[in-house]
Parts: structure tokens; C-alpha cells; sequence
């Protein structure tokens, strides 16, 4: 078997409590900041009865393949405010770590693939490029994430309306 693993941190300008939210829907986590510009669709979550997700079901594309690829996750640990890790039928263990950091939040995030590939584990260069493709898409991800959390914040307020044109020319000759 072989398996790879990357790690990965973020700084976003955003309380703990809106970085974890985000993360922790399995919609928006994949939906909206999935790496590598694939479309992702979530189904089938399953919620506690205090909905904290425990597990869901995913589905997306490969470019150029005629078919879709599915996978379920499985939610083995979920403490609010600080930790999540997912577990995949893929293989990949996904753990999300929430810091406070000044007035935002520092996330990281480590994915773990393991797979048994026959020899694969023999050939390093092999091995390195995988690493190096998940860095990328972690990278990626995170980016994807700051993007999502941060944009409410940095909408600029509206512009004040313009006065009523009629309204200023009978003032004005008043």
C-alpha cells in the first residue's frame, strides 16, 4: 500500500465559528471549494439530531470520462470550533484543524491518501508527483475556502443614491 500525505495552512480574515461552519457543510466544503475545477454534488448527508453530519455521499466528474465517479465520506471526529476529520471510501483521511489567529483564523488542513497500487510505493518519482499534486490541490482548496468565507465581508457598501433630480431643481428654485 502506499500512501501520501501534504499539510497545508491558511490564515482567513474571519472568526472561528464562520471558518468551522463553512468547513464543516459538506455542500459548501465540496460544492463551492473543491480543488482542481471539478463540479462536485453532495447527497444523502446524514445529521445527528443536533445536525452535526456524520456522514454523505459525493459525486463528480473526471474530464474526458464518460462515466461519473462516486464516493461516500464517513465524519469520524468532529469537535466544534477545533477539529474535523473526514474519511473517504477513496481512502483519503481529510483533517481540518481551526485556530484562532489574530482577529481570523488559521486553517490547516492535511489529506492522507493511501492506496494499493501494486509496486507503486517501489517507484518514488511516482510518489513524489502525487505528493506534489496534492499540495497543489490543498493549496488550492484553501485558497477556495479564504474566497468563499471572506466575500461577505469584503463587499463594498452600496453607494448612497443619488438625489432626486426633480426634487433638487424645485428646492433650488425655492
Amino acid at each position: 500500500m502506499t500512501t501520501s500525505s501534504a499539510t497545508r495552512s491558511i490564515d482567513i480574515d474571519a472568526p472561528v465559528q464562520e471558518v468551522f461552519a463553512f468547513v464543516s457543510n459538506p455542500k459548501k466544503l465540496l460544492e463551492e471549494a473543491f480543488p482542481l475545477n471539478r463540479r462536485v454534488t453532495v447527497s444523502d448527508i446524514v445529521t445527528t439530531p443536533e445536525g452535526i453530519v456524520t456522514g454523505f455521499q459525493w459525486t463528480t466528474r473526471f474530464a474526458l470520462l464518460p462515466f461519473a465517479f462516486k464516493a461516500s465520506c464517513t465524519r469520524l471526529e468532529q469537535i466544534p470550533h477545533e477539529r474535523i476529520v473526514d474519511k473517504y471510501s477513496t481512502g483519503d483521511l481529510s483533517t481540518y484543524v481551526f485556530e484562532p489567529s489574530g482577529d481570523g483564523t488559521r486553517l490547516t488542513s492535511t489529506t492522507e491518501i493511501s492506496r494499493r497500487i501494486p509496486l507503486l510505493d517501489r517507484l518514488e518519482v511516482l510518489v513524489f508527483m502525487l505528493s506534489k499534486r496534492m499540495d497543489h490541490a490543498l493549496d488550492q482548496q484553501l485558497a477556495l475556502i479564504k474566497q468563499r468565507v471572506e466575500a461577505p465581508r469584503q463587499e463594498t457598501p452600496h453607494a448612497q443614491p443619488e438625489p432626486d433630480s426633480a426634487a433638487s431643481d424645485a428646492s433650488a428654485k425655492a
